[in-house]
C-alpha cells in the first residue's frame, strides 16, 4: 500500500472493543475489480459483516466488535446515548435479533390479549418524552394480577419515543421521538410481551415488534400475529417441546405458522408459564 493511499474506517475504532477482524477491500485504480484480503483476530469468532463495504477508489477497512465499550456511566446517561442513538437511525436500518417462542415468554414480564382504549403523548418528559397506553385486559396470562391476587381489568403502559416534538422552555423546537417501538391505535386488539418496567417506569414489547401480536378477525376466525408473521417463532420446537407444552402442542404451533388461531396461542402461552 502506498504511503499516500487514501483511508476510510467505518466502524468503532479498535480501543473501544474487541476487534473480530479486519477487513482490507482494494479496487484498483483502473477499475478492474475488487480485491478482498482478510485478517483475521487470534481470538475472532465467524460471523457476518454488520455493513458492507462502502465503494470508492480508496483502501477501506471494516472493523467489527464483540464487545462494547465499558464507561462509568449512570444508567440515565446510558439511556439518553442509546435514544439519541436510535433516533438517529432510520427504522428500517435497525438491526434486532430474531426471538423465539420460549424466549418471548421467558423475557415477559407482563403478557395479556388487550384493547387499547387510551393514548396519551407527553413529549416534554424528563429525561425523555414517552407515550402512555391504556389497555382493556381481556385475557391476563402473566404478571396481570394486584397485590392482593386480583385480576387486572386495565393496564397502562408507558412506551419511550412520542410522534410529535414539543417546544422547551428556552424556545428550543425539540422534534418527535422516533425509536423504534411499536405503537397502538384506539381499538386495536393485541396479544402484547412487555419487558418488565424500568426505574422509569418504561416498558417495551420483548423483541420490539416480534413482542407485539395483532389480534386478526377474518371469516370467522380469529388469528395472531407479529411483524414478522410469526416466522421462526416455533422452529426451535422442532426438536423437542419444552416443558409443560406437548408433542401436540408443539407441532400444531409449528404447522400454524402465520395463520395462527388466538386461542392455541394463548393456551400454549399459559402452558409455558405455569409448567
Amino acid at each position: 500500500m502506498g504511503e499516500g493511499a487514501n483511508r476510510t474506517r467505518t466502524g468503532p475504532v479498535p480501543e473501544l472493543g474487541e476487534v473480530l477482524s479486519i477487513r482490507e477491500a482494494r479496487r484498483s485504480p483502473r477499475g478492474q475489480g475488487t480485491e478482498e484480503r482478510s485478517f483475521p483476530h487470534p481470538g475472532a469468532q465467524a460471523r457476518q459483516p454488520m455493513c458492507g463495504t462502502p465503494p470508492g477508489p480508496y483502501n477501506e477497512y471494516q472493523l467489527e466488535l464483540q464487545k462494547p465499550m465499558r464507561l462509568p456511566v449512570r444508567p440515565v446517561q446510558i439511556a439518553l446515548f442509546v435514544l439519541a442513538g436510535a433516533a438517529a437511525t432510520p427504522l428500517g436500518s435497525s438491526l434486532v435479533r430474531e426471538i423465539d417462542f420460549v424466549s418471548l415468554n421467558q423475557r415477559a414480564g407482563v403478557l395479556f390479549h388487550g384493547r387499547c382504549i387510551g393514548r396519551k403523548e407527553v413529549p416534554g418528559a424528563e429525561p425523555f418524552g414517552y407515550t402512555e397506553y391504556t389497555f382493556e385486559v381481556i385475557e391476563g396470562v402473566k404478571g396481570c394480577r394486584d397485590a392482593s391476587g386480583k385480576a387486572i381489568e386495565t393496564m397502562t403502559v408507558r412506551h419511550a419515543g412520542t410522534r410529535s416534538g414539543h417546544v422547551r422552555p428556552d424556545g428550543l423546537e425539540v422534534p418527535p421521538l422516533k425509536l423504534g417501538v411499536p405503537e397502538y391505535e384506539i381499538g386495536e386488539e393485541v396479544v402484547l410481551f412487555l419487558t418488565r418496567e424500568s426505574k422509569l417506569g418504561l416498558c417495551a414489547p420483548v423483541g420490539l415488534s416480534q413482542g407485539k401480536f395483532s389480534v386478526i378477525r377474518a371469516k370467522g376466525r380469529v388469528l395472531v400475529r407479529n411483524s414478522l408473521a410469526n416466522r421462526c417463532l416455533f422452529d426451535a420446537l422442532e426438536t423437542s417441546p419444552p416443558r409443560g407444552l406437548s408433542q401436540l402442542d408443539a407441532r400444531t404451533l409449528r404447522q400454524a405458522g402465520e395463520i395462527l388461531g388466538l386461542r392455541d396461542f394463548l393456551d400454549a402461552c399459559r402452558k409455558l408459564n405455569d409448567g
